[in-house]
């Protein structure tokens, strides 16, 4: 009898674990004002013309972000950049004109659309004086433009890990959702990612449970047209090749309503053709993308010094 009763309890502990675990609610609710502290490190090697450029990108941005405004179509967040930081080199040097400095102090919005959960950047147009060139004091249209554009998509790809898409409603250990997104770069390539994200369950982090996700990507990438003519050359072909790998794991907080840490890795091999000329000329290229991402209550360098 004894036996049997442990047996029952034992039956019945399982069984409270497993009705938690189905229970567990995902919702962001990010109402005070955060920090996102993002640490990228990425290696790029391109050949072109029997010549090799190898390049590292370390890139460290803080956001701080407040919530603005909730409705039934979006949430929209203030966001400003308070720190950036570069230390990226071309064949180990590094550049005279520290360019990313100038993003900081720079506010945008960002909107989170509440059916789909793509991100989207807003308020961006003052971005493009970043990326110009100081000498040039009456720059065209077109390069300003074009300077906005790229503006746009570097902060995009470091924000886009951190407003995590979640499920629709309750989830349980296994269960899987899916959001995809593009990141349009004209006149140069469009980047289609659809992601499938799958919640792995509580963990302990820093003595606290959180609930972990993976996710694994399918990218896909190819030309845009030059419709304005900003390039002096054409893309014809942009094609990723091989295995590429987009995959990453999201520590999320339930009380916080927030992640606390986001750890994402990117690997592709691309084959590309440009034409200069009427000559086409092509080209091969391969990339290691590491990014970390971790909210905050403060600005994580007073944090430390307190």
């Amino acid at each position: 009898m004894k036996r049997l009763a442990c047996m029952i309890v034992a039956l019945s502990l399982v069984r409270l674990n497993q009705q938690s675990l189905r229970a567990a609610e995902l919702k962001w609710d990010l109402n005070d004002t955060a920090f996102i502290e993002v640490r990228h490190h990425n290696e790029r090697h391109t050949r072109m013309l029997n010549r090799t450029k190898r390049e590292t990108t370390k890139i460290r941005f803080v956001f701080r972000v407040r919530r603005t405004q909730v409705n039934n179509k979006a949430t929209l967040y203030e966001c400003t950049v308070v720190t950036c930081e570069d230390e990226s080199t071309t064949h180990g040097v590094a550049s005279e004109r520290n360019t990313m400095k100038g993003f900081e102090k720079q506010s945008f919005g960002v909107r989170v659309d509440a059916r789909t959960q793509v991100m989207t950047l807003t308020d961006t147009d003052g971005l493009a004086e970043v990326l110009l060139d100081d000498n040039d004091e009456d720059p065209a249209p077109e390069d300003r433009a074009f300077a906005g554009v790229i503006a746009n998509a570097l902060l995009y790809t470091h924000l886009v890990d951190a407003f995590t898409p979640l499920p629709a409603k309750r989830a349980g250990v296994g269960d899987k959702w899916r959001s995809p997104y593009a990141l349009n770069v004209p006149p140069l390539m469009q980047m289609t990612v659809r992601r499938e994200f799958r919640l792995v369950g509580p963990q302990i982090h820093d003595g606290r449970e959180i609930q972990a996700i993976n996710w694994e990507s399918q990218v896909s990438a190819k030309p845009m047209p030059d419709k304005g003519g900003l390039l002096p050359f054409s893309i014809s072909k942009i094609e990723l090749v091989g295995k590429p790998r987009a995959a990453g794991t999201i520590l999320w907080d339930a009380a916080a309503g927030r992640p606390v840490r986001i750890d994402s890795l990117q690997t592709y091999d691309l084959e590309m053709t440009l034409n200069i000329d009427e000559r086409a000329i092509d080209g091969k290229g391969s990339a290691t993308h590491y990014m970390v991402t971790r909210f905050h209550d403060k600005h994580p360098d007073k944090a430390k010094s307190e």
